[in-house]
């Protein structure tokens, strides 16, 4: 591997022996990825702690450092659930969030890190104060990413899907419909053939069948159209159908039945996201 023969030839005490522990780090947990070696991933922690050692307090990649050690531990809590992991990541990132203040290039991945971190500790142990602040850090990361950041996508995904957790705890209709909101912008920024496209699709029709305004079939039309006129979508088939949507490992599958040759009404707005997600033609 010819980072690890890189970093022979940077030994302690090199100035840029801390880049050859990271690059070489990021490369196991790549192949951990594609092999799932534990091995492999506990050496990256071993190497990013290694380099966050050699960026001390006041040195000006330490953010960066803490950044990575942070993501990895994150990764491995998601892999083996050791509480002791997520609890170093979200303290690691903490810190790093003080040293991208306000201005720092790296402060919206720095925010994002901690609210993954602090929204993945409240899954674990149920505080609300963990879930507020993870949706405070994510709406600031989302207002220093414009529109047209490559990442600003992601950024309002990260948002809905928190305040969607809320309205799951909680109960606010607030949440829902501003979580909705959210992911109809984020599937305006994901057009076809991009690799998020399915899954800001299936986002989205999730929480729209559980808005509480969401129509049955059928249902008036101005509940799901904001009383514009519905397109009408024809069917023909010459056996009788069912119209239901079915929900299996997130993944939607639409089956449609019509009850005669030809059927004309108007199809809510999640079974069509539905269908786009699984590229189902209404």
């Amino acid at each position: 591997m010819l980072h690890r023969e890189a970093l022979t030839l940077r030994p302690v005490g090199h100035p840029n022996r801390p880049s050859s522990l990271n690059n070489l780090a990021h490369t196991l947990r790549e192949r951990f990825e594609h092999r799932g070696n534990d091995k492999d991933f506990d050496e990256a922690i071993v190497l990013h702690s290694e380099a966050l050692a050699l960026r001390p307090v006041g040195h000006p990649d330490r953010h960066s450092s803490l950044i990575n050690l942070a993501t990895t531990l994150h990764e491995r809590f998601e892999q083996r659930g050791s509480d002791k992991d997520l609890d170093e990541a979200i303290v690691l990132n903490m810190e790093a969030l003080t040293l991208c203040p306000v201005g720092h290039s790296d402060r919206p991945e720095s925010l994002n890190s901690l609210a993954n971190t602090l929204h993945e500790r409240f899954q674990r142990r149920g505080s609300d104060k963990d879930l507020d602040e993870a949706i405070v850090l994510h709406r600031e990361a989302l207002t220093l990413r414009p529109v047209a950041h490559p990442y600003v996508s992601s950024s309002l995904n990260n948002l809905a899907i928190t305040l969607y957790q809320r309205f799951q705890h909680r109960g606010s209709d607030r949440d829902l419909d501003e979580a909705i909101m959210l992911h109809r912008e984020a599937l305006t920024l994901r057009p076809v053939g991009h690799l998020n496209w399915p899954q800001s699709l299936n986002n989205l029709a999730n929480q729209l069948q559980l808005h509480p305004h969401h129509p049955g079939i059928p249902s008036p039309p101005h509940r799901y159209y904001h009383h514009r006129r519905p397109p009408q979508y024809h069917f023909h088939h010459r056996s009788s159908h069912l119209l239901h949507l079915l929900h299996t490992k997130g993944e939607y599958m639409l089956h449609l039945i019509i009850p005669n040759d030809q059927v004309d009404f108007p199809v809510p707005e999640a079974a069509r996201v539905n269908a786009s997600a699984c590229e189902c033609p209404l």
